[in-house]
């Protein structure tokens, strides 16, 4: 899949891009193009960029590629911008999609919160048992966000490959809350 820009708007700096792209939503729901946009880049290039879309009047999506997504600092950045975009465009719908790490355990009665307290480690990228994945966060104006969960399978040149499609009502996160 080819995702065309039909040149509305085009932003451009050294933290992100954003391409306003119309004229394709009718042939994909919001949803469908924002997985199937994850989906083909992830598996032709191995790897994915932080990305973030937003429907806005009508047909309209602007998609957002994050370059500055290697620290807190870069990430922040990023969650401030997609809120003012979201706000200047009434934006309607949101996703965002970034590859993550995340640990399975077991709460065995205990909240997540006392989950979380009880690790060693403060952060589930340097816990050894992590797993690599792909997240989809959705937003959408009046309605709960909900995710999709891919896990990534690597193989031994580190190639990876996008599987196991699972539906999650994991909280997203400090990239929810955009609209």
């Amino acid at each position: 899949m080819k995702f065309k820009n039909y040149g509305v708007a085009m932003i451009n700096s050294k933290n992100f891009d954003v391409k306003i792209v119309e004229g394709i939503y009718t042939a994909f729901g919001f949803r469908d193009l924002v997985e199937r946009y994850a989906t083909t880049i992830f598996n032709q290039a191995g790897q994915l960029p932080a990305t973030s879309f937003l429907r806005f009047g009508g047909g309209k999506i602007a998609c957002v590629t994050w370059w500055q997504w290697q620290d807190d600092h870069g990430k922040g950045l990023a969650i401030r911008s997609a809120r003012n975009l979201a706000t200047v465009l009434s934006a309607t719908e949101y996703a965002f999609i970034s590859e993550a790490w995340m640990r399975v355990e077991e709460l065995k009665g205990r909240t997540l919160d006392q989950a979380m307290n009880d690790q060693p480690h403060f952060r589930i990228s340097e816990m050894p048992d992590r797993q690599e994945c792909v997240m989809i966060c959705f937003e959408a104006k009046g309605k709960p966000m909900d995710a999709l969960k891919f896990d990534i399978v690597r193989d031994a040149n580190g190639t990876g490959k996008m599987t196991n499609r699972t539906p999650t009502n994991t909280h997203g996160g400090f990239v929810t809350g955009i609209l």
